[in-house]
């Protein structure tokens, strides 16, 4: 549906003989109970088949939509008796959540393996349907993409690696470093004929980019789970699959079930770090056959890893301390977490803690276990941080491999061409195979990073705190065009 309200996703429609329902509305028809208080359980039962599209739903909205965990768990059970179907073309996560749902739910009082009739057919008689077999195991089926439409690009936040000794003001230089690096990569400006699709983490940055585009007179459309400009856009959206604007920003909100079929859109742009979410939303934008598209991919600055994970480890040491048998939160504190996530429903994660049956502040143990493996994805980013590790993994989930990234190995060691030209005046010309020597140790050797585009003109302020870590006595500068190689004397031992 096109109206994404609480009411409007709460309904479910009866076509024929098959039931259709959000899994939302699905939530709400296993909490309706009879007029006699009992739940209709019989009454699934009876179905054949119960497919469950977008299954990854459950796992990526576990932190915040409470159903997510209470609907994993009961499907199984409810719907024991019927063939079940989890579809997804992002199984990553959710497939263990499922085994382990479905193996868990075999334990269940309500678990039945056959309908009711079948059941007493099999009673009386010894006989067993010829697809029962079947309805006791697990397959899985994996199909695997083809992400080969896809070119690949890297931008970066703001850094001064590139900054130099310039004898003059660059104005317009200047004035192109106001605007968001993505932006900066438009070249040339969207339009009707060259759209751009871009998915953000962020409502603010989503308002940071529509400011920015319009100061340029580039016509945007912005799509969050309550906000829509213009008005019209989702509708349009669902209807025709495309938007007027030049630029659509969206959220999250469009990752399930809303398809971009719209041959002017050529780029896509992606700020996300968690693999469920970049793959769906890579997947909005439908492809004809031999179409290719640029996709552009951020890639995060080590304090933001650092930020997730601190952000992260507060939240499940107050989770697990809820839920210990020996709470250590003293009830003060308890109270003013209790009173942090009334107030503003845990902006983070509204759907980690709740209140149970007895009043008591609890934390929902399934967004306990999805917060916890978001933390080990996070740490393989802040324990040895290097860009292009993170550049690798997208690589890795397209099945796509950028050689261009690795420079080429010197013919002449660093250390060799430091010592033949310390305190020689060398030309662009000259120094080039110098810089490249540092780079290439550098990233073989050290954390240190530089985007591939950024390497042929890397700057002193990128180089030396790349000899620092490798130890070598040397700096680099650059002046009046040419550049200098500088011995450095450790300090005298006092």
């Amino acid at each position: 549906p096109a109206d994404l309200t609480t009411k409007k996703i709460g309904e479910y429609t009866f076509i024929g003989p098959v039931c259709v329902a959000t899994y939302q509305g699905l939530y709400s028809l296993l909490n309706t109970p009879n007029d006699d208080g009992q739940y209709p359980l019989e009454w699934y039962r009876k179905l054949r088949y119960v497919v469950f599209d977008e299954i990854h739903f459950l796992y990526s909205d576990a932190l915040f939509n409470p159903i997510c965990g209470h609907l994993l768990k009961k499907l199984p059970v409810v719907f024991s008796s019927v063939i079940r179907i989890y579809m997804t073309a992002t199984p990553w996560e959710i497939k263990d959540e499922i085994f382990l749902a479905e193996q868990n739910a075999r334990s269940n009082k309500d678990f039945l393996s056959l309908t009711p009739i079948e059941q007493k057919i099999s009673e009386y008689s010894g006989y067993v349907p010829n697809d029962y077999p079947i309805r006791r195991k697990f397959l899985y089926y994996h199909m695997d993409a083809d992400y080969s439409s896809y070119r690949l690009h890297f931008f970066y936040d703001d850094s001064d690696e590139d900054e130099e000794e310039f004898p003059f003001i660059d104005f317009e230089k200047i004035q192109n470093m106001l605007y968001h690096p993505l932006i900066r990569e438009m070249k040339p400006l969207p339009s009707e004929t060259n759209k751009w699709l871009i998915f953000v983490d962020k409502k603010n940055l989503g308002k940071k980019l529509i400011k920015q585009l319009k100061a340029k007179a580039v016509s945007v459309a912005y799509v969050d789970a309550k906000k829509r400009t213009p008005k019209d856009v989702w509708n349009h959206l669902i209807t025709k699959e495309s938007v007027d604007a030049s630029v659509l920003i969206a959220t999250s909100v469009i990752q399930n079930g809303v398809n971009i079929h719209d041959p002017n859109a050529h780029h896509i742009g992606i700020f996300c770090t968690d693999r469920t979410s970049f793959i769906q939303e890579l997947g909005r934008k439908r492809l004809d056959n031999g179409e290719i598209v640029d996709l552009w991919v951020w890639v995060p600055h080590k304090e933001y890893f650092e930020k997730m994970e601190r952000k992260i480890k507060w939240h499940l040491h107050i989770a697990t301390s809820l839920n210990s048998d020996n709470n250590n939160l003293t009830p003060r504190y308890a109270k003013a977490v209790k009173e942090l996530w009334e107030n503003t429903a845990m902006v983070n994660y509204p759907a980690l803690f709740y209140v149970n049956r007895q009043g008591q502040f609890r934390a929902n143990e399934y967004a306990l276990e999805v917060l916890k493996k978001q933390l080990c994805f996070i740490q393989e980013f802040t324990h040895k941080y290097n860009p292009l590790s993170f550049e690798s993994t997208v690589q890795e989930w397209l099945g796509i491999r950028q050689t261009q990234d690795v420079p080429e190995m010197p013919k002449t060691t660093l250390d060799e061409l430091l010592k033949q030209n310390a305190g020689k005046i060398l030309s662009e010309e000259a120094f080039s195979p110098i810089r490249q020597a540092i780079i290439y140790y550098a990233l073989k050797k050290t954390d240190s990073y530089i985007p591939p585009k950024r390497r042929p003109k890397a700057s002193a302020v990128s180089l030396n705190p790349m000899l620092t870590k490798l130890g070598l006595p040397y700096t680099v500068k650059k002046a009046k065009k040419v550049w200098t190689i500088t011995p450095t004397t450790p300090p005298a031992i006092k």
